[in-house]
C-alpha cells in the first residue's frame, strides 16, 4: 500500500491518494500521481515531495511532476524535516 499525504500551509494533514501495490515501482507510482493530478490537486506555489530512497518512487514524482515544478525531492530517513526550511 502507498499513501500520498498532503499537508497544507495551515498544517493540516490530508490523504490525497493511494493504491494497493507489491513494489513501489515507478509505473505503479506514476499512476498514483497522476490520479492525484486529475482530481484537480493544485500545486502552483511549488511542491515540496518527501520519499524515501526508492529510485522507482523518485522516477515517478520527476516524470508526472516535471523538475521545474519541485521545490526538491527529499530522499532518506536521515534527513530531518526542519533542516529543510532554514
Amino acid at each position: 500500500m502507498v499513501v500520498a499525504l498532503g499537508v497544507t500551509d495551515k498544517r493540516i494533514k490530508n490523504s490525497v491518494g493511494f493504491i494497493q501495490t507489491s513494489n513501489e515501482n515507478s509505473r505503479a507510482i506514476s499512476q498514483l500521481l497522476k490520479q492525484i493530478l486529475a482530481k484537480k490537486f493544485s500545486f502552483t506555489d511549488g511542491l515540496l515531495v518527501m520519499i524515501d530512497g526508492s529510485k522507482g518512487l523518485h522516477k515517478a514524482v520527476v516524470d508526472v511532476f516535471g523538475k521545474k515544478q519541485l521545490f526538491s525531492v527529499v530522499s532518506g530517513t536521515n534527513v530531518k524535516c526542519t533542516e529543510l526550511f532554514k
